[in-house]
C-alpha cells in the first residue's frame, strides 16, 4: 500500500529513471501495482512552476508549434487536461502584432473558408477583439478607396455584395455607396463631364450605358462626343432647315441645340 520504494530503488527491483518526474513521493501516489504505465499525478496544491516539470524531459511540454511564450503553463492549461486553454490577452502589448501568432501557433484568418477571410495585410485586432473574432468591425479607411470589390464581392468575401437586380458594372462601391451605410445611394455624373444633365426627362442609366456600365462611358456614336449626337445620330434626317439643307451631314449638326431649333428642357425633341 505504500512504502514502494523501499523495494523500487533501481536495485532491488525497477526505480526512478533519470528522467522520471523529481519527487519524494511514494510510487503509488502515481503508479498501481499492475503497472508503471498509465500512471496518473495528483496536482492539487500546485498551482505554478508548471514548467520545471513540463519541459519536455520530465512531462509533456510545449510541442514546436505551440505559441512562443515565457509564461507558466498554468496562465492557459489547468491540471485536469492541456486542453481546452485559454489565453490572457492582457499581457499583449498593441506593439505586438497579432498574427505573430494567430495564423502562425494559433487559430488564423486562413483557417476560414466558408465564407473566406477577406484579403488584408492589416493586423487582426483592427477588425477583432481578444474576447472573440466572431462579430469583427472594419474600419474603412483612406487605403479602402476604389477597391471596395477587393472585398465586396463573390471573390472577397465580405458583406454586403451587389444583389440580385443591382446594375451591372465595373465601377467600385464608392461610387455611389459610402462605408458609413450602403443606404442610402447617389450617383452624380460629373458636373464637367458631357451628361446633358438638363434633360427634362432624365434618361435611365441602359438607355445610354446599354446593358452595363462601364467607366470611361463609351457614347453610342463616340465619334461626336461630347455633343447630342454622340446619343442622337440615330434620330438624324435631313432636313431642309438643317445645317447643309437637305444634305446636311450628321457632322454638321451634331450640336442639335446650337441653332435653336431643339431644347433638351421641351416635352418633343
Amino acid at each position: 500500500m505504500n512504502n514502494c520504494d523501499s523495494c523500487h530503488d533501481g536495485i532491488i527491483a525497477l526505480g526512478k529513471h533519470g528522467t522520471h518526474v523529481p519527487t519524494n513521493n511514494d510510487c503509488s501516489q502515481c503508479h498501481q501495482t499492475t503497472g508503471f504505465i498509465p500512471a496518473s499525478f495528483d496536482h492539487t496544491g500546485i498551482v505554478d512552476n508548471c514548467q520545471s516539470c513540463h519541459n519536455g524531459v520530465f512531462a509533456l511540454g510545449k510541442t514546436t508549434t505551440h505559441i512562443p511564450t515565457s509564461l507558466d503553463c498554468g496562465v492557459c492549461h489547468n491540471t485536469v487536461g492541456f486542453i481546452p486553454a485559454t489565453f490572457d490577452h492582457s499581457t499583449v502589448t498593441s506593439s505586438t502584432r497579432c498574427d505573430s501568432c494567430h495564423g502562425v501557433t494559433a487559430t488564423g484568418k486562413d483557417a476560414k473558408i466558408n465564407p473566406a477571410h477577406l484579403p488584408t495585410s492589416l493586423d487582426c485586432r483592427a477588425c477583432h477583439t481578444t474576447a472573440t473574432f466572431v462579430g469583427g468591425t472594419w474600419a474603412h479607411d483612406s487605403t479602402a478607396i476604389g477597391v471596395c470589390k477587393n472585398c465586396h464581392s463573390t471573390t472577397g468575401g465580405a458583406t454586403p455584395q451587389p444583389t440580385v437586380g443591382h446594375i451591372s458594372t465595373d465601377l467600385q462601391c464608392d461610387v455611389c455607396h459610402i462605408t458609413a451605410a450602403w443606404l442610402p445611394t447617389s450617383f452624380s455624373h460629373a458636373p464637367t463631364g458631357n451628361y446633358p444633365g438638363d434633360h427634362r426627362r432624365a434618361p435611365t442609366c441602359t438607355a445610354c450605358h446599354g446593358s452595363i456600365v462601364t467607366t470611361p462611358f463609351v457614347y453610342p456614336s463616340p465619334t461626336y462626343a461630347p455633343f447630342c449626337a454622340a446619343c442622337h445620330a440615330g434620330n438624324f434626317s435631313r432636313q431642309s432647315d438643317h445645317i447643309g439643307g437637305s444634305n446636311g451631314t450628321v457632322e454638321q449638326n451634331k450640336n442639335c441645340g446650337s441653332s435653336g431649333c431643339h431644347s433638351v428642357t421641351d416635352s418633343s425633341f
